[in-house]
């Protein structure tokens, strides 16, 4: 017996969260995914795209 393992998934809210920024200011294809994979999640943390570093240098942010 061989088990496929699945990758983990998370909404997109979640991995918003996760990244410190506001899912209402991400990019449509970001928040209108239907999952995050913590690969994906992993790739957007050590070598974000331009507009993961304007929404950390700009904002907004979570707790403004």
């Amino acid at each position: 017996m061989t088990s496929a393992k699945t990758q983990q998934t998370m909404k997109p809210v979640t991995a918003a969260k996760k990244l410190g920024i506001h899912l209402a200011a991400a990019p449509e294809s970001f928040r209108d995914a239907p999952a995050v994979t913590r690969s994906e999640l992993a790739a957007l943390m050590t070598t974000p795209p331009e507009w993961l570093k304007e929404l950390h240098e700009n904002g907004p942010h979570p707790r403004e």
